[in-house]
Order: structure tokens, then sequence, then C-alpha cells
């Protein structure tokens, strides 16, 4: 089951709500989109693993959406040294975006409808063109998410600013206190 918004004027999954907003048949003014962020913060945090390609899609029409609202508040006058004001209404570029997501889905499960067809299927094997099927990418690091890449990334930071700083000594040393120094040091 995919991500579900619950707000006064809709409630359903986010894709069909992109489809209204590029329809028309909802009222981009009436979606309030910090609402859908929290909402959708709470639905990330009840995840056991995280899905950052789900996350990345999320965020992505998330600042889609406040970047048109926030065109639509905009006075409509063209500047000339901004290329994207030539464009028009802000809400063709969701519209567009809309028809790219649903083209991609489509062919997603169509390809998945043909792969479960191809499963149902047994055959002798002898006129058959056999495909490799094993991933071009082999995780090097097993079962490692990426989620828990990142925080061994941020553990590793952390350490490294929990490193003592280096004290320089201040005023002049001879070089006897330094050989001696140095000396201790090798020690």
């Amino acid at each position: 089951m995919g991500y579900l918004i619950e707000l006064d004027v809709y409630q359903g999954p986010f894709d069909l709500l992109l489809d209204l907003i590029g329809k028309n048949e909802v009222d981009l003014w009436d979606i309030p989109i910090a609402a859908i962020t929290e909402q959708y913060l709470h639905y990330l945090y009840s995840l056991q693993e995280k899905d950052l390609a789900i996350t990345g899609e999320f965020l992505v029409m998330a600042a889609t959406l406040i970047r048109i609202k926030s065109r639509l508040l905009l006075p409509q006058e063209p500047l000339e040294d901004d290329p994207e004001d030539e464009k028009g209404d802000p809400r063709t570029e969701l519209v567009e975006q809309l028809v790219r997501y649903k083209f991609f889905k489509k062919a997603a499960e169509f390809l998945q409808h043909r792969y479960e067809e191809a499963a149902r299927h047994f055959t002798r094997g002898d006129h058959v063109e056999s495909f490799d099927l094993t991933p071009v990418y082999t995780e090097p690091f097993g079962s490692v998410t990426l989620h828990e890449l990142g925080e061994l990334y941020h553990h590793l930071l952390m350490e490294l600013e929990k490193e003592p700083l280096v004290h320089t000594i201040s005023g002049k040393i001879s070089l006897q206190e330094r050989l001696a120094l140095v000396r201790l040091q090798l020690v």
C-alpha cells in the first residue's frame, strides 16, 4: 500500500492528488503543503526500513508544489533576465511532470505484468534464448542499506570532530629542547 494523504479537501494516495491538481479538479490553494509534509514524516517514521527513492520522489513533488504556489503568488509580469517566466502558468510544468510520471508508471506496470506472465510459463529451454537475470550491480557491502551507510558516515564525521586539537607551543624553543621532545615522542 502506498502513502495516503488526509486533508479537508482530499483524502487518498499522493499520486491521485497530483493528478487531480494537474486536471484542476482540486485547487492548488486549498492544499496545505505543511500538513502533507507532516503526515509524510509520520509515515516515514512508521516504516521499518526507509526507502530513499520514495523519499526523494516525495521531496521533489513537494518542492514542485511549493515552487508553483510561490510563483502563483508573484506578479505575472515576465522579467527580461529570467527565462523561467516565459513559460507562463507554472502549473503546466506540474502537468508535464505528471504526464511523464504516468508514462513511466504504466511502463513499469507493463513490465511487471510481462514478468509475471513469463514466470507462469515453463519451457524446455532447448529453443528459448536464456537471459541472465543476475543484477549488474552487486552490493560490495552485502546487505547494508543506504540508510545504514549514511548513519555510518555520520558517525565517522562525529568521531573526527571529537579528535583532540593539537596545541602549539608558543614562545621560543631551543634546538636542544626540541630534540628532547622528539626523543620523548619516539620512545
